[in-house]
């Protein structure tokens, strides 16, 4: 028997790194307890916990600087799986999951459920059919492979053009986020922040590339789930006297039941078979009982819309970006087995809050005078996060709004915690938008460089010019995403939603098709992208005029239908590819051997040397 070892790429230390970085991250935040209880002036207790955190992360992804394009745009091809599953999970959820996640759980129930199971089941799609043979052959970007699969420069720079949309559209989900949870840290918005925000995302990227942001990626995850577990583990324990509260938040939802009986919910019954409720960026009522499913969806809009976001996640170029990092195949496929346990462990984590807090509504305001509140609901109040439309009534479910991005925030207030908790709470928030806008940022500035700026020659091709290429592209990107998101200030979850249809319907038939039929060509994949971006977008503008029914999370799978049926239709108006193309297309499909871009790129550098 032959056996098969594999190279340990991955330095031995990084462990020890981020237990560092753990350890200096709690030991900050129980530094500011210290100072609170002293009486330290809050300003500075805030700026703090802002500053520091964001500080140890800027000097994580300085101290990671490379020159070398195989480790700008790919890490080395030395992430291990645990990191690469990190980053991934904190990456496909980010900062706009984390928040909007628990809101959603809270103000819709069971309906809400529809993104974080399109979240989980979309990392299998990729982690089975598309990213183990996209890293085989290990390109750098999405459209790079598309360029090489087809052989067409055409097909190279027109779906670069596409994918730069999605990943634009997620890079200011990502950075509203992040300015929402400045602004509620630091108390109000400045400038200066603003600035800090677009420095550390920048120093993030341009030292390292993908090299620093695969160690950043993990140690802002860590921050990430240090921010939701503590919080959560102290809800456990006054809730159920348990600290796991992953484990035993389903006790709660008995005594919910039982006071949402004696409430008048406004559950309305559906008429249409397309109905969206889920709630949006104002603030909003409790939309029906927790328990009761389809009271904010329909079954079909419900369906949909998880299969929107499975297929928008799986074909996500971002995502698909990170998968490279790993120093093989088989690691690829273990970091989607740890990135489903990442992502599943955060959004039950997150469902535990938003439970715990629902019961300490119900037990704290339903059913009491305005006058009689506890003192943690009128704090929530001046925040913004809850308003009432009753002066000196009693308080019941009709009457009482909530902010769906406060509830997350919420939480440790609730629960009479320390404001310290609040603050690590909206630290988290801040790292893990970061996380997921400096990959985005860090796929778009790769694809506009690589793709368009380097595949038209507009730049000299060498290993240091592509390199500082995208390093200047990567400062302009920033800067510009950071100026619409400061202007616009659109609802991050609905921008989130429509990359995801854009993915799902331009990107997702290609994909699977290039990998999985042999035959189809370069006319069809062309069409297709064409048909699928087209029918997406066309269907998310008439459908934001109220020209259509359709909501936004199933305008994806209106464009895929067609995507599809035009890729089949084209392809077979061709003949079959040539045996040499046909060679090259099983050989992605073997797990083993080399890397086929980097043995590419090594021939074009000997061509170019022996020239």
């Amino acid at each position: 028997m032959i056996a098969f070892y594999r190279k340990k790429t991955t330095s031995p230390f990084l462990g020890i790194y981020f237990g560092i970085f753990a350890s200096a991250f709690i030991s900050l935040f129980l530094t500011l307890l210290i100072f609170q209880q002293l009486g330290v002036s809050d300003v500075l207790i805030r700026m703090l916990a802002f500053v520091v955190p964001l500080i140890l992360i800027c000097l994580i992804g300085v101290g990671s600087f490379t020159s070398k394009s195989s480790e700008y745009f790919a890490a080395g091809r030395a992430v291990s799986s645990v990191y690469c599953g990190l980053t991934l999970a904190l990456s496909g959820v980010g900062g706009t999951g984390i928040v909007i996640i628990p809101g959603l759980l809270f103000i819709n129930g069971f309906d809400a459920w529809c993104l974080p199971l399109g979240i989980i089941v979309g990392f299998v799609v990729m982690g089975t059919t598309i990213a183990p043979y996209y890293r085989k052959y290990g390109a750098y970007t999405t459209a790079s492979y598309l360029g090489w699969r087809f052989k067409s420069k055409l097909i190279h720079v027109f779906s670069a053009i596409i994918i730069s949309v999605p990943l634009f559209l997620v890079t200011l989900s990502e950075i509203n986020i992040a300015l929402y949870a400045t602004e509620q840290l630091i108390g109000f918005p400045s400038e200066c922040s603003i600035i800090f925000l677009c420095l550390v995302l920048t120093l993030c990227i341009i030292s390292g590339g993908m090299r620093a942001l695969s160690s950043v990626g993990p140690a802002q995850a860590i921050s990430t789930i240090l921010a939701i577990i503590i919080p959560t583990a102290i809800l456990g324990i006054i809730e159920t006297n348990f600290p796991f509260a992953q484990l035993s938040f389903g006790s709660v939802f008995r005594s919910i039941e039982l006071i949402e009986a004696t409430q008048q919910i406004n559950n309305s019954e559906i008429f249409s078979t397309l109905n969206y409720g889920l709630a949006g960026q104002e603030l909003t009522k409790i939309k029906g009982y927790l328990t009761e499913p389809y009271s904010s969806l329909s079954i079909i809009t419900f369906t949909l819309t998880t299969i929107t976001v499975m297929l928008g996640v799986a074909s996500s170029p971002w995502l698909l970006l990170t998968s490279v990092t790993t120093g093989s195949v088989y690691e690829t496929r273990k970091s989607f087995s740890w990135t489903v346990f990442f992502v599943g462990f955060i959004v039950v984590t997150l469902c535990a809050l938003a439970m715990f807090l629902r019961q300490d509504l119900m037990l704290d305001l339903i059913g009491k005078s305005v006058s009689d509140v506890p003192a943690w609901f009128e704090v929530v109040k001046s925040l913004g996060y809850i308003s009432v439309n009753a002066d000196g009534e009693i308080l019941s479910l009709s009457n009482i709004s909530f902010d769906r991005d406060g509830v997350l925030l919420t939480s440790p207030l609730a629960g009479n915690m320390p404001i310290i908790v609040y603050y690590l709470v909206i630290t988290g928030v801040i790292c893990a938008s970061l996380a997921a806008a400096g990959i985005s940022c860090c796929a778009l500035a790769t694809t506009i460089s690589e793709d368009i700026i380097t595949n038209l020659n507009l730049f000299r091709v060498s290993s240091s010019a592509r390199v500082v290429s995208a390093r200047i592209t990567t400062v302009i990107t920033i800067t510009l995403s950071v100026f619409v998101a400061t202007v616009l200030r659109n609802d991050s979850f609905q921008l989130l939603l429509c990359a995801y249809s854009i993915c799902a319907a331009a990107l997702f038939p290609v994909l699977v098709l290039s990998i999985w039929w042999k035959r189809i060509n370069v006319y069809a994949v062309m069409v297709s992208i064409t048909v699928g971006f087209g029918t997406c977008i066309l269907t998310i503008l008439t459908s934001s005029l109220a020209l259509l029914p359709s909501p936004t999370p199933i305008n994806g799978l209106i464009g895929i239908i067609p995507a599809f049926i035009t890729a089949i239709f084209f392809t077979m108006l061709k003949p079959k590819h040539s045996q040499s193309t046909l060679a090259a297309i099983r050989e992605i499909r073997i797990p083993r051997g080399e890397t086929i871009y980097d043995r590419d790129q090594s021939k074009e550098h000997i061509n170019i040397q022996s020239c």
